[in-house]
């Protein structure tokens, strides 16, 4: 199975070192791993073969490369690893790790995450519909609990969206600690960036007294 790692015979070959290492960071500093759709296929997909150019590789070779990394000690990691502290923040890794999160969760079964957290991790995803950064997160997400399920409507503007979506979080939140103004911001902050609306502070909070108003009368 191809391997990640730079072996010490490797390491000796300065030259063959620098290549080797460079390809690395190429691959996985693509913009390619931060578009909506490879992001969906990845999380969802059982079994997984990444092709760049005539080359492939399995996806349990990118999750084999990520377990030697976190192995790798504090004192030696520079020395063996100079590539290290570029790769651990790339967008490929953010993805095998979540996709190993995800699927340590059940034996058989992806976890699903809720909203909210999805939209942390991928605010600043890549896809031609800016509406498709909230619309293409759901097939990731948990359809367990009580609240409606979350209806994709490409009738609504972007503003709507966003209303829609603050609206939903709001709604879709179980715990009644979570259930605040302080969390309803938090939310709104989140869906400012991921949808690139400059609201004002006066106008998110006419938008949360709208959803508040109601579960207060």
């Amino acid at each position: 199975m191809a391997s990640f790692v730079i072996s010490h015979e490797d390491r000796k070959r300065s030259a063959s070192s620098v290549l080797v290492t460079s390809a690395i960071l190429a691959l996985f500093s693509r913009n390619y791993w931060k578009r909506l759709w490879i992001i969906q296929e990845i999380l969802l997909a059982q079994d997984l073969v990444v092709c760049c150019g005539q080359k492939q590789i399995h996806w349990g070779s990118f999750e084999s490369f990520w377990n030697e990394l976190v192995c790798i000690s504090s004192e030696d990691s520079v020395e063996r690893y100079p590539y290290i502290d570029q790769v651990e923040p790339s967008n490929a890794m953010a993805l095998v790790v979540q996709r190993i999160d995800d699927h340590n969760q059940y034996t058989f079964h992806n976890r699903r995450r809720q909203l909210d957290e999805l939209l942390e991790i991928h605010w600043d995803a890549q896809c031609t519909d800016i509406r498709d950064k909230v619309f293409g997160l759901l097939g990731l997400i948990s359809t367990e609990g009580k609240h409606s399920p979350f209806i994709a409507d490409y009738s609504m503007s972007v503003e709507e969206v966003y209303s829609y979506t603050l609206r939903y979080l709001y709604e879709s939140t179980e715990s009644p600690h979570l259930k605040g103004l302080s969390r309803l911001r938090i939310y709104a902050r989140i869906l400012q960036k991921t949808l690139n609306l400059g609201y004002s502070d006066a106008l998110v909070e006419a938008e949360i007294n709208k959803i508040i108003a109601p579960q207060t009368e």
